[in-house]
């Protein structure tokens, strides 16, 4: 890694300016440089080795490949996705057994990580009855490279990414209130199997 020049960075980040958006470029700058500091922090880098020293970011502006534009669900499809997502069968069992999880998020905006780590003690019930969800981590699926285990992907269990009050969603210390019939439901549609 030491043989790592300034200007190979530099060349990578310019070479990726007319394929790649801004947003892109960036993670590849910051993945170089956290390598690098994970790499003097373990001391397999001298701890002068800082080739990023004279590597710029483009400007933005230069980049030809804009980023996306994150798009937002109408109220009224979300409407009509809840609608659907939480309809009977004749007997009274729902159509979707996940319906009441896609609700969920659809009210919540967690992240499919963050629904996948929620477990029953996260609910949490204040002094006036209101129910809250504490949401603390996240779970990924990342390929097994531990040939001793004989699943491909195996589940690992981090913080999670953004507190809800950095989502801009109403929070407590990391709680998310929630109407009462979500969490039921949630439970209840987990264990009809």
């Amino acid at each position: 890694m030491c043989n790592l020049k300034a200007s190979d960075i530099q060349r990578l980040l310019d070479e990726m300016q007319p394929n790649y958006s801004y947003s892109t470029i960036r993670k590849v700058y910051l993945f170089l440089h956290s390598m690098i500091k994970y790499g003097k922090t373990e001391k397999d880098l001298p701890k002068t080795y800082d080739p990023f020293l004279t590597v710029e970011m483009p400007d933005e502006s230069a980049v030809r490949v804009n980023t996306k534009q994150i798009q937002i669900i109408t109220e009224e499809s979300i409407e009509a996705i809840k609608d659907v997502a939480l309809s009977y069968k004749p007997d009274g069992t729902l159509d979707y057994r996940y319906g009441t999880a896609l609700v969920f998020v659809l009210n919540t905006g967690l992240r499919e990580g963050e629904l996948l780590a929620l477990s029953k003690n996260g609910i949490q019930q204040d002094m006036e009855g209101r129910k809250s969800i504490h949401i603390s981590e996240t779970v990924s699926n990342v390929k097994n490279r531990d040939k001793r285990i004989a699943s491909h992907y195996i589940q690992i269990y981090h913080a999670a990414k953004v507190s809800l009050k950095q989502q801009g969603n109403p929070s407590k210390s990391g709680s998310l209130e929630m109407p009462e019939y979500h969490v039921g439901y949630l439970w209840a549609a987990s264990d009809q199997g």
